[in-house]
């Protein structure tokens, strides 16, 4: 529930759905060697195992080295990070990385979707109340005929 909230504020305020998408691009190679071992989410704390074996405890607004990744919040069963991806202006998508599983070789990664959904058509009736028309166009149509 508490995930749920997470992401439909955070759709709501940058566009982005509430739902999670499947991971069409790949993580960064230097991400994805990244290995989530423990988390406290009191504490806003998680432990990442690097590449090269080193053990590294990062908060909520840290930087994970090597990445353009960001700890937003850290949840009972996994980081929500945010990365950079460049660009003009400046885009950046949500990634959720969940805690190894024990004995398991690395994190799984969930990416969210940065790209917002397309806008529905919106109906609105053919004419004014005062000419009493009762038809439904797209408001597109509605636009063009206006003028």
């Amino acid at each position: 529930m508490r995930i749920s909230i997470f992401l439909f504020v955070v759709g709501a305020l940058l566009g982005l759905p509430s739902n999670a998408q499947g991971a069409t691009e790949a993580v960064s190679g230097d991400l994805a060697a990244m290995k989530l071992v423990a988390l406290e989410p009191v504490a806003g704390q998680g432990v990442i195992r690097l590449p090269d074996g080193e053990m590294l405890l990062v908060a909520e607004g840290e930087s994970l080295p090597g990445t353009e990744a960001l700890v937003e919040e850290v949840l009972e069963d996994r980081l929500v990070l945010r990365e950079e991806l460049g660009g003009e202006p400046p885009q950046w998508r949500l990634i959720w990385m969940f805690q190894a599983e024990s004995g398991g070789e690395s994190s799984r990664f969930q990416i969210l979707d940065p790209v917002p959904p397309k806008e529905e058509p919106v109906l609105k009736p053919r004419g004014s109340e005062e000419e009493g028309g009762g038809e439904v166009k797209l408001q597109d149509e509605a636009q063009d005929s206006d003028g």
